[in-house]
């Protein structure tokens, strides 16, 4: 999906403006942020779709994508050349979690820790159960860490067998071969949510690239 496309996507999505977002405890984390990425081939590549570079995006060429070929409310599939990527969803079960609150509506923390979600203290409706991604034989799958905190995937709105579908994730491939970028914009709107970028390089889940407040 190209970053303006994102863009726009994000503005139809909703301008719809939170009043009380302004006083709720804002606990994520900033460590994975594009900004402290000091790898200028990383910030390259992700400077041609993610929205948290678009002042570094100046006449960046795409990068290649692969096919989406399989699309559910619970499931996203991409599939190229040797390279699969897929992403399955779960229901967030609040019974399960211990949920810390502001002023007993907006919930800040889930187990103790920030989390990130569509919309600044609003209680999770999914989660990410897995993210895997299989090159030729080899099969990555991304450990919990790199989404355990992350909640709300929003893979695609429509209805992809009409070629309707407005996707919010996707798959890049860096030229040289080496890095896989699996994106996935989870918002509700322009002031709210997150979005993340998975890196693996070399057959190796390598980091993630997660920003907000765009």
């Amino acid at each position: 999906m190209p970053k303006i496309t994102a863009l726009l996507l994000l503005m139809i999505i909703g301008f719809a403006s939170y009043a009380q977002d302004d006083d709720i405890p804002d606990y994520r984390s900033k460590r994975d942020l594009y900004k402290k990425i000091a790898d200028k081939d990383l910030r390259s590549d992700l400077a041609a779709f993610t929205l948290s570079s678009l002042d570094e995006a100046l006449a960046k060429e795409p990068l290649p994508q692969l096919p989406l070929i399989e699309f559910k409310n619970d499931l996203i599939r991409f599939a190229g050349d040797k390279v699969a990527v897929t992403i399955v969803a779960g229901a967030f079960d609040k019974t399960k979690h211990k949920l810390l609150y502001y002023d007993e509506k907006y919930l800040t923390k889930i187990d103790i820790k920030p989390f990130f979600s569509s919309k600044l203290g609003a209680t999770p409706v999914k989660t990410i159960q897995s993210v895997t991604v299989v090159v030729g034989s080899d099969t990555i799958h991304l450990p919990e860490a790199a989404f355990s905190d992350l909640y709300d995937p929003i893979f695609c709105q429509g209805n992809t067998n009409s070629n309707t579908a407005k996707c919010n994730t996707a798959v890049y491939l860096s030229k040289d071969g080496r890095r896989i970028y699996v994106y996935m914009l989870n918002s509700s709107d322009t002031k709210n949510g997150y979005e993340v970028t998975w890196v693996i390089q070399d057959k190796l889940y390598s980091r993630r690239v997660v920003d907000y407040g765009f």
